[in-house]
């Protein structure tokens, strides 16, 4: 900003200084003195702290010297038009100084104000000539603020380094100055001419302005400077000031563009602030726009992607399917066992002299009726299924037969009219692609009856698309013109794409002489396909005079020059004419629909990987197993999904007698009747071609087999994931047992967990939320066990304020939930303390209570002894387990942090548990379709797309949600609940979104009565007769929390808006509760609201509707209204006897076998009876029997008599692996009873775990001969010698890959004894990790042949001997995998190498000075880890390696016998070698154990600390990793480690 802005914009202020007391400062940030608008940022809200008193003498004085009279005002002027041109000029040149006549300031000013401003004015003018106008504006904190319009030496006075960057700004912005320098150039020269007009016209007249100025300036938007920086600047040279410009430019490049902005009044759309992917997130695309307009169910108009769009019909919308089309679509979905099994069989299928059932068609206009209801009305399904059942079901009045359910027959279940919704759909795509026929049909203006009957019979898209390919065939000339001729004048159109090569062989040869010749040869493809589909043969043609061979030759033309090129020629004509012929497609997609066949055959691959424990052994030899039987399982996609991997080759075949039978009836069409050398010559021609035509007509209808087959399946599993979530959303509330609630209660909830349940690491926490789902009480506490156990109790106190918890909220359901086995102890500690706190209760309110008037179920009276059970169960606090499915993901959801940003993830974790257990539905709901689709529910679920399954998973909460209601109300005011509100009938998130932003808008945010739905314009006429009635407002709660205008008749409640009584028939429930009520028409006028009957009759007895005669009111409704109500009729006399009553299930919990499932991960696949299983030893007792626990934390036992005989087996120690085979499973508690015996174990569980084949469909030959095969090549590749034979269950002839692939599903340590390359060696694969084999060789000694095992067992050198293999095992290798066990359990192992270098890096990022270390596993060293260690931020990760050796960890050559001891071992080893860097090079450096290294351990020769520092050393055998620096300062690992504080120069 220039010194002149500035100026002008003080004397503009300056002019009023003037101004009378009282029209000084009036609060909204005015000058005290000028009553002028300070716009600077915060001016307004100082103000209040303004000085009111007047300016001191010496202020006026010192102002006095600086001001200037009015008379200048024409130099005012000049500036101004400086100014103007300026910014005339786009801001591109830099601001001139003015070139007034004002002088400069003197020496004696400029040295007073660098006193007074403190700071050093640059380019002092040593000329000396006096400052002749200096304007002074007091800010709004009253601190003064100088300029001179002199020039630019005075501009860095203004630069105040401490000045906020908003001020910076408005100082520097052309645009905001403009309220400070008068634009009227008359207004100037009329001030100084008529100087006699009074002071009160001036200053009325400038403040007016002002004001006006003042009231623009706010409305502009505020924007960055538009002049550059630098201009003023002193201490810079013009040259310096140059040459930045030239580098960095002057900051107005791009000011044009400003400018563009400032000049456009456009709003910007959204496309230009946000990135499309978060549009779209957001649903806020042009697309969702018109999803929440169109008068249309949100999902309708989803399901409708890519179908013809919305057009206007007589002013509303045009109906999916027009009504002269119902009767045609409901006959296309009553066909081919579209709908269910169930209707076909009982309304579709004819008898044996082709008569239809007795109600076929009374089903076929259920079906008629529920498409226009879904197409003309836009109508969803559970509306229709809840309002629309009198058209869903057949009512024979004349059966006399009792209860009157008996006399109503369901034509539709819910499941029809779902599936009749999905065929809705398709039907609209069907027709679409008919249409688009049709009107290419009417382009080429011909007139074809084959192509009028085949338009007729369509029924599929399928055959569309062989019509399509059959008129392009046949009229491919005529299509070319119309195209041409449509095409003609349009400028660069796109070449169209060249048809395929035999299309254009066909198209030439059909207009060359040759189609001659094959009219010759037999009836045409049409004729053929016309008698094929009868099997009535009508077309007889006379066999030519000649063979084939013979008439071929004159035919030949310089094209087709021999007579057996016009013989193929003609052979393809007639070929691809029967081909694609529809009706013949047709008839082999219904061959291969009712006798095709799946076979398998295993890939190379396959036959290695796949043996008989693998999944895929189920299928991997089927053989011609029926399309039909795949529909109602995975199969198929499970083998599909198995081919894509590579391991098997799957067909879709028809069998040969079906083949057969296809070509015999063809060529019984097809052949000539007589009987002739000739005749047989032209018959064997049309062998050919009808074997080369039912090829292709195969091969067409195979990919149509595969994607029924897949389409069908995966239908099934949709069905299947969603059957599972209905399971458990369809519930009610958890109710307690001790009838102090009633179903659909809401309880109040205390959730209980500790997570994995670790005594050192996990708390116990508690959260309780209250009856409305409101989060009021959170705990921490330490364990809850019993302080009085002999080993490990629990803190008393924590005990103790978990029982103040108990009695001061007393929940009425205690869940618990965790993430293993070791909840169950939590449950059981809860449950103790509990039972403790009931008693005390009990004991506490014994006189209190009283129970006298406790009664039954059926009203009567409870005897002392009932009622004191009462009294104890209701004391009781119920503990269960729930399903965390949901909760574990809600724990590290952004939603949870965003909900309850102060609880921890377990504290997450608990709230969903207790949401949970108030509403089921709720809580899935509120996940999200991603989230939701990430859960569980079936196996095969993994073989559906997202998409599909998010569909799947959809259906059941829009049908439980229809069954409970949305409180609109709460909907609006609750986030969480809010969540149900797009399942709503009609509804979705768009729409639901949109309802909200009404609400809260012009309504208020509370809705008082359904009608304001439509009144209101929340919602659009067929969304809200969808939704209305599933929309509740609690009459109770709207009464306290809505003001209202009791007088307004929108306003005033309506009982009937809490229930499930649709509004349109509002007037019947009247009426009937009238009429139950005896009241007449006089007693209903005088009513105060409506539905005061309604009203009466619940408040009454609302059992005096079950005296209406509800059949002859529906009968008499029929009449006026022309619609069955009766089954409508029921329902609301059900309503209005139980509003909005709970019909979900009863609660429930997980059982024995989910929950153990769930806390231990173990499936019937990996613990069962018969199973063999690695187990670990806990303790020997005293009676011999063994106690073990498994790696999933369940107790195990094996009894004295069970235990093996073995001598390896009397010496076992706690910490070992041993194999066991399961006996028993205890699903309560979690144990399990095991077995050692030697016959069991030497038995193995093969049988137990092999997958059985499909028996009925297994090709035995073909794997008969690939095992055969198999065996011939690995005696091939043994090269003829025998193989070995040794006499134990983990022996195999296996060579190192065929080991590692036994072992991959095999658990971490099980190994497998093989035959060596070396002599007199065997060589043991023992399973380190997943895809980490450890190969050991074994040497044998004391052979007596080549074949026998020799004794001992030599691994390595003579330190490691064995007597047998079993010893061999259990002594070398489990006691290695032990070790590799409690490595990976330690809390610093932290996976493979690349996974501990990235802990390294972000733990010494995260805390620069602190040094790490950790261990990993040596996946290129089998058998081996590493230790790997950063000093600090700025050094590199050191490596050392640690070999695992039988019951040790071996460090620098070292045996460790512990994970502790090698920590100790390490730090000690790092902290001498660090302390040896500082002794003279010359001396060997200090090793732990008082000698030299092995010079073989550590690398060969003895380490040069000079060396390791000053040149960064190798560590010996650390993989070629540099040594920590010694310089560097090495704080800690851990407790107890060596501090190497001292810092090296």
């Amino acid at each position: 900003m220039s010194t002149a802005d500035l100026l002008g914009m003080n004397s503009a202020q300056d002019d009023d200084n003037d101004m009378d007391a009282d029209e000084a400062d009036n609060g909204d940030g005015e000058d005290e003195e000028t009553g002028a608008v300070d716009l600077r940022p915060g001016a307004a809200e100082d103000s209040s702290e303004e000085d009111s008193d007047d300016d001191s003498e010496e202020e006026r004085q010192v102002r006095q010297g600086f001001i200037v009279d009015e008379d200048d005002s024409a130099s005012r002027k000049k500036m101004k038009r400086r100014k103007h041109k300026s910014s005339g000029d786009g801001g591109k040149r830099r601001r001139k100084d003015s070139d007034d006549d004002a002088g400069d300031l003197d020496e004696d000013d400029l040295d007073l104000m660098e006193e007074n401003t403190g700071r050093k004015l640059g380019g002092r003018n040593s000329t000396g000539h006096k400052l002749k106008r200096l304007r002074r504006r007091r800010s709004a904190s009253g601190s003064d603020a100088s300029g001179s319009e002199g020039g630019r030496q005075l501009a860095d006075i203004f630069d105040d380094d401490d000045r906020p960057a908003a001020d910076q700004n408005n100082l520097f912005d052309g645009d905001e100055m403009d309220g400070f320098i008068e634009d009227d150039d008359s207004q100037s020269d009329s001030d100084g001419r008529h100087g006699s007009d009074s002071d009160g016209e001036r200053r009325a007249s400038r403040r007016k302005e002002k004001k006006k100025q003042a009231a623009l300036r706010a409305k502009k938007p505020k924007g960055p400077s538009r002049s550059g920086f630098g201009a003023g600047m002193a201490g810079i040279t013009a040259e310096a000031w140059q040459e930045v410009t030239d580098v960095f430019g002057d900051g107005t490049e791009y000011a044009y563009a400003m400018e563009l902005d400032d000049i456009s009044n456009e709003e910007k759309a959204l496309k230009d602030i946000y990135d499309p992917s978060e549009i779209e997130s957001r649903m806020l695309t042009p697309a969702d726009d018109l999803i929440r307009a169109v008068d249309i169910p949100e999902r309708m108009q989803l399901a409708s992607a890519g179908l013809p769009g919305l057009t206007s019909y007589d002013g509303n919308l045009a109906p999916y399917i027009l009504e002269d089309e119902l009767d045609e679509a409901a006959t296309w979905m009553c066909a081919a066992n579209r709908i269910s099994k169930r209707t076909t069989d009982l309304f579709l299928t004819r008898d044996d002299v082709g008569d239809y059932p007795p109600l076929h068609d009374e089903f076929v206009t259920a079906v008629r009726n529920t498409i226009k209801f879904m197409n003309v009305e836009f109508l969803e399904v559970p509306f229709i299924w809840n309002y629309r059942s009198d058209f869903l079901v057949h009512y024979d009045p004349s059966l006399p037969s009792e209860p009157v359910d008996e006399r109503t027959i369901v034509l539709l279940d819910l499941g029809d009219i779902w599936k009749i919704s999905n065929l809705s759909v398709k039907y609209r795509a069907f027709t679409n692609r008919k249409q688009i026929l049709r009107s290419l049909y009417s382009s080429l203006d011909v007139e074809d009856d084959y192509f009028e009957d085949i338009y007729g019979s369509l029924e599929s898209v399928e055959e569309v698309a062989d019509a399509s390919d059959w008129l392009a065939m046949k009229y491919s000339a005529r299509i070319a013109d119309v195209n041409a001729t449509r095409d003609a004048g349009e400028e660069d159109r796109p070449t169209k794409v060249k048809r395929a090569s035999r299309e254009s062989r066909y198209n030439n040869a059909k207009r060359s002489a040759i189609s001659n010749f094959a009219k010759a040869a037999g009836v045409s493809a049409t004729e053929l396909s016309q008698d094929f589909a009868t099997l009535n043969k009508t077309h007889f043609l006379d066999d030519p005079d000649k063979e084939p061979l013979v008439l071929a030759e004159e035919y030949t033309t310089s094209e087709f020059a021999t007579a057996e090129v016009v013989l193929a020629t003609a052979q393809m004509i007639l070929v691809h004419e029967i081909s694609l012929d529809p009706m013949l497609r047709k008839e082999a997609r219904r061959f291969f629909k009712d006798y095709g066949v799946v076979s398998v055959v295993p890939t190379e691959l396959g036959l290695s990987k796949i043996d008989d424990m693998h999944p895929c052994n189920a299928f991997k030899y089927l053989k011609n197993k029926p399309i039909v039987q795949l529909y109602r399982n995975a199969q198929f996609l499970t083998i599909l999904a198995a081919e894509t991997e590579g391991l098997v080759q799957c067909t879709v075949l028809l069998p040969d007698e079906a083949r057969n039978k296809f070509v015999a009836d063809l060529r019984k069409m097809y052949k000539s009747d007589y009987v002739s050398s000739i005749a047989e010559a032209w018959n064997a021609f049309r062998d050919q071609v009808l074997d080369e035509a039912v090829k292709s007509l195969v091969d067409s209808a195979h990919s149509w087999a595969r994607n029924l087959i897949i389409e069908e399946e995966e239908e099934f599993i949709g069905n299947a994931c969603g059957e599972r979530l209905n399971s458990r959303i369809n519930v009610a509330p958890y109710m307690r047992q001790d009838h102090t609630m009633t179903k659909g209660d809401v309880p109040t909830v205390l959730a209980v967990s500790f997570g994995g349940g670790d005594p050192k690491r996990d708390s116990v926490i508690a959260v309780y939320l209250d009856q409305d789902g409101h989060f009021r009480e959170h705990v921490k506490l330490d364990r809850l066990d019993d302080p009085n156990v002999a080993f490990g109790g629990g803190d008393p106190s924590a005990r103790e304020a978990f029982k103040d918890l108990l009695e001061r909220r007393r929940p009425q359901v205690i869940v618990i939930g965790g993430f293993n086995s070791n909840t169950k102890r939590l449950m059981n500690d809860v449950r103790s303390i509990a039972s403790e706190v009931a008693q005390t209760i009990l004991e506490r309110d014994d006189d209190d209570y009283d129970d006298s008037e406790d009664r039954n179920e059926n009203g009567d009276r409870l005897s002392h002894d009932e009622r004191n059970q009462r009294r104890v169960a209701r004391a009781q606090f119920e503990v269960v387990f729930v399903y965390d499915e949901v909760a574990r993901i809600y724990q590290n959801s952004k939603r949870a942090v965003a909900e309850f940003p102060e609880l921890s993830s377990l504290g997450k974790y608990c709230v969903a548990l207790a949401r949970y257990a108030q509403s089921p539905l709720n809580e899935y709901a509120a996940l999200g379709s991603a989230d939701l689709a990430s859960l569980t529910y079936d196996q095969n679920q993994k073989l559906l797309s997202k998409e599909k399954l998010t569909r799947a998973l959809e259906r059941p909460l829009i049908e439980v949600t229809a069954r409970v209601g949305v409180d609109i109300n709460r909907a609006i005011r609750n986030s969480y609940y809010f969540h149900l509100l797009p399942y709503v009938a009609g509804l979705g998130p768009r729409k639901a979104a949109s309802i909200l932003q009404k609400i809260n808008g012009p309504i208020g945010g509370t809705l008082s009565a359904r009608t304001n739905l439509i009144t209101s314009q929340v919602m659009t006429k067929n969304i809200f007769m969808n939704a209305a009635a599933y929309l509740r407002i609690p009459q109770d709660e709207l009464n306290a929390d809505l003001k209202r205008n009791t007088d307004d008749e929108q306003d005033k409640p309506d009982i009937l808006d809490d229930t499930r009584i649709h509004p349109e028939d509002y007037e019947v429930a009247r009426k009937m509760a009238a009429d139950a009520m005896e009241y007449d028409e006089e007693d209903t006028g005088a009513f105060a609201t409506a539905s005061q009957a309604v009203q009466d009759v619940i408040d009454d007895d609302p059992k005096k509707l079950d005296d209406l005669s509800l059949d002859d009111f529906a009968s008499e409704l029929a009449k006026i209204l022309r619609v069955p109500k009766r089954l409508t009729l029921y329902a609301i006399r059900d309503e209005m006897q139980n509003p909005f009553r709970e019909v979900r299930r009863d609660f429930a919990s997980p059982t024995s076998f989910e929950l153990f499932t769930t806390l231990t991960g173990e499936t019937q696949t990996t613990l069962d009876y018969g199973l063999i299983i690695p187990v670990r030893v806990v303790r020997v007792r005293a009676d011999e029997s063994i106690l073990c626990r498994l790696d999933s934390g369940i107790d195990g036992i094996v009894q004295h008599e069970y235990r093996s005989q073995r001598p390896e087996a009397s010496r076992l120690r706690p910490g070992e692996l041993f194999q066991a085979l399961v006996l028993e499973l205890n699903l309560e508690d979690f144990e399990v009873e095991l077995s050692t015996q030697d016959a069991q174990i030497d038995a193995g569980d093969h049988a137990r775990r092999k997958v059985e084949p499909d028996s009925q469909y297994w090709d035995n030959i073909r794997a008969d001969a690939d095992k055969n095969s198999q065996a011939a090549i690995k005696k091939k590749g043994s090269g003829g010698r025998q193989h070995r034979v040794i006499n134990h269950p983990n022996f195999h002839n296996f060579n190192a890959s065929e080991a590692g692939q036994y072992l991959t599903h095999q658990p971490r340590g099980d190994c497998v004894i093989r035959p060596s390359s070396k002599e007199n060696h065997l060589a043991v694969t023992w399973k380190v990790d997943q895809d980490v084999y450890q190969h050991i060789a074994v040497l044998e000694l004391n052979k007596t042949n080549e074949f026998s095992l020799g004794s001992p067992l030599q691994i390595g050198n003579k330190k490691y001997q064995y007597i047998d293999l079993d010893e061999l095992i259990v002594m070398h290798v489990k006691q290695m995998a032990r070790k590799v066990e409690e490595m990976m359990a330690h809390e610093k192992y932290k996976g493979t190498q690349a996974q501990l270098d990235l802990y390294l890096q972000n733990t010494t990022m995260a805390v620069p000075d602190k040094s790490a270390y950790g261990f990993g596993l040596d996946k290129a060293n089998p058998g081996q880890f590493v230790v790997s260690f950063r000093v600090n931020q700025h050094s590199q990760i050191h490596s050392w390696p640690i070999k695992v050796v039988p019951g040790a960890f071996s460090l620098l050559g070292e045996d460790h016998g512990d994970v502790m001891a090698l920590c100790t071992a390490f730090k000690t080893a790092y902290s001498a070698r660090t302390n040896s860097a500082r002794l003279p090079p010359s001396k060997t450096p200090f090793h732990q154990g008082g000698r030299t290294p092995n010079p073989y351990t550590l690398g060969g020769r003895t380490p040069n600390p000079a060396q390791m520092i000053m040149q960064g050393g190798r560590t010996p055998n650390a993989g070629g990793r540099s040594t920590p620096n010694a310089g560097c300062v090495f704080s800690r690992f851990s407790s107890g480690c060596a501090h190497v504080t001292d810092k090296l120069n």
